[in-house]
C-alpha cells in the first residue's frame, strides 16, 4: 500500500442498496478529488465483493 492508496469498506444485505451506496460514495470521492486538484486513475480502481454461500450473491454491476 502506498501513501496515496484509499480503501472503502461497505456492508449491506441488499445488493441494490449496496450498488446505490457505492455509486454515491464514488461520486463524493470524485468531487473531493476534483476540488483538491487530484486525478483519480480509473485504471487502478478495483472492486472486491465478498459474500457467503447462504445469500443470493448477484455481482454488482461495474459502472466505472
Amino acid at each position: 500500500m502506498f501513501a496515496d492508496d484509499t480503501s472503502i469498506t461497505m456492508k449491506s444485505h441488499n445488493n441494490t442498496h449496496l450498488q446505490w451506496e457505492l455509486n454515491t460514495v464514488m461520486t463524493q470521492i470524485n468531487e473531493w478529488f476534483q476540488d483538491n486538484v487530484i486525478t483519480l486513475n480509473l485504471n487502478k480502481i478495483y472492486l472486491i465483493q465478498f459474500s457467503n454461500k447462504s445469500t443470493n450473491s448477484h455481482r454488482l454491476q461495474e459502472s466505472l
